[in-house]
């Protein structure tokens, strides 16, 4: 159980991301497991179950730092994109409005893709109507894997994002 402890102890002690509620419940098991270790006349069953607590919390404390850790993070990405939107000029503000704009019926038409596929499984389609439908989903796909590409650039101009948004329509 001493190395239980030690290694839970030295998870806590690298996890500075971690919920405080977190921490306080780990320093609280790990008194107790500390007091049944120095008590002579606990049974083995009392040892094997803080144990397991401290196993199981070693998890817990892992978890809540990495959580901790990643929201940390996405408040300074939201606080380096409010900067970033305050200190835009307004063609930067036109751009992004239209790349939004983009991402977002980019997504619409993808869904509107993967639905057309999956009713073409499950259906008995007319040949022609299936031809034409098969046809409309390969245009849409590339136009999409475009969009994708125009997204990724980042020397797009607000006139180009335009254009693929109209294609997209």
């Amino acid at each position: 159980m001493k190395a239980s402890i030690a290694t839970l102890e030295s998870k806590l002690s690298t996890a500075k991301y971690a919920n405080a509620s977190v921490v306080a419940n780990v320093r609280e098991a790990l008194a107790t497991a500390k007091a049944v270790l120095a008590n002579e006349a606990a049974k083995q069953e009392e040892v094997n179950v803080q144990k397991e607590i401290l196993s199981a919390l070693g998890t817990v404390v892992t978890e809540s730092n990495k959580l901790g850790l990643e929201k940390e993070q996405a408040d300074k990405d939201k606080i380096a994109k409010e900067e970033a939107e305050r200190n835009a000029t307004p063609t930067e503000k036109a751009l992004s409005e239209a790349k939004s704009a983009l991402d977002k019926v980019s997504s619409e038409a993808d869904v509107s893709n993967t639905l057309a596929v999956t009713e073409l499984r499950k259906k008995e389609v007319v040949p022609e109507n299936r031809a034409a439908i098969e046809a409309a989903v390969a245009k849409n796909q590339a136009v999409l894997n475009e969009s994708k590409i125009l997204l990724a650039d980042k020397s797009v101009t607000k006139e180009q994002v335009d254009a693929q948004l109209a294609r997209l329509q």
